[in-house]
């Protein structure tokens, strides 16, 4: 018997978590693409991450609950280093 990873999550879920995500956030992705400070190589590693992560349920429930927005990035999250990034980038703008 081998030990096989887990399939990968739905790529159409796992976007629209990582779009919520980075608006929840307040992590703003669009303009650090058009800074040039977000390359899709950058992006497509952390919807890899995404789709690897077993908690896609568990991050939908945070992301529906009502909340002040911006939101801290959970330290759970796969991408919580990606948005912390991103994030410290936007400050320094």
């Amino acid at each position: 018997m081998t030990n096989r990873p887990h399939p990968l999550g739905d790529v159409r879920l796992h976007l629209n978590l990582m779009r919520d995500m980075a608006k929840a956030t307040g992590t703003d992705t669009e303009t650090a693409f058009s800074e040039g400070r977000l390359h899709h190589a950058e992006w497509a590693d952390a919807l890899t991450r995404c789709r690897n992560c077993r908690s896609a349920e568990a991050c939908r429930h945070w992301l529906d609950e009502y909340e002040a927005l911006p939101r801290v990035i959970p330290e759970a999250c796969e991408n919580h280093a990606f948005f912390t990034d991103i994030q410290a980038a936007q400050l320094t703008r």
